[in-house]
């Protein structure tokens, strides 16, 4: 699945992927801005308890030059604020920029993966697709919550307003499961301007 994955990448010389838990990656958006989306484990920044805490949502800034997990999480946490206007988010021209978006809170069961991408006009459409299967009837033995982190990455945009939407989409298996009743939407606005 991953050598699928990357492989479709270098061929569309767009994204670099990442796949959670065995997810299937399919990328089809050949104008695409972004440069790499890639999915990561939140706990694998750190503490556990925080993670569950991490509100749900979507921040954009500059890429830093450290991306780790745990400095992704710090500019997340500085940069979130639920009662933001649209236009309050206005970033250079010229910089490379990183969206940065939190998901639902999962189960040690759980998968997730990237179904797809589509854009119009300075819109980015991401399709996440994940699993709940304690909502449908899996035993949680020995279970631990997670968060999974969409990052995503681009070079250069030009000046003017953009739109990233997010659809998590609840399905019942990853690879190839049918869509289930669930999922949840995130949305961010932000300018490019001087």
């Amino acid at each position: 699945m991953i050598k699928q994955c990357l492989a479709t990448v270098v061929m569309l010389n767009l994204l670099a992927c990442s796949v959670v838990n065995g997810a299937e990656a399919d990328i089809s958006c050949d104008e695409s801005p972004l440069q790499s989306l890639r999915l990561h484990d939140l706990t694998l920044a750190g503490d556990r308890d925080a993670v569950k805490d991490l509100p749900e949502g979507a921040v954009v800034t500059v890429l830093p030059n450290d991306e780790s997990l745990v400095r992704l999480v710090g500019l997340y946490r500085q940069g979130f604020e639920p009662t933001r206007s649209v236009e309050a988010s206005v970033l250079p021209l010229q910089q490379p920029l990183v969206i940065i978006v939190v998901g639902p809170l999962l189960d040690a069961q759980d998968a997730v993966g990237i179904a797809g991408v589509s854009c119009s006009g300075k819109t980015t459409r991401i399709r996440v697709n994940m699993t709940k299967v304690r909502e449908h009837g899996a035993q949680m033995r020995f279970n631990y919550t997670w968060r999974p982190l969409l990052t995503g990455v681009w070079k250069r945009l030009l000046d003017g307003g953009y739109e990233v939407i997010v659809d998590w989409q609840e399905v019942t298996r990853i690879p190839g499961g049918k869509p289930a009743a669930g999922g949840k939407t995130t949305k961010v606005s932000f300018r490019i301007g001087a």
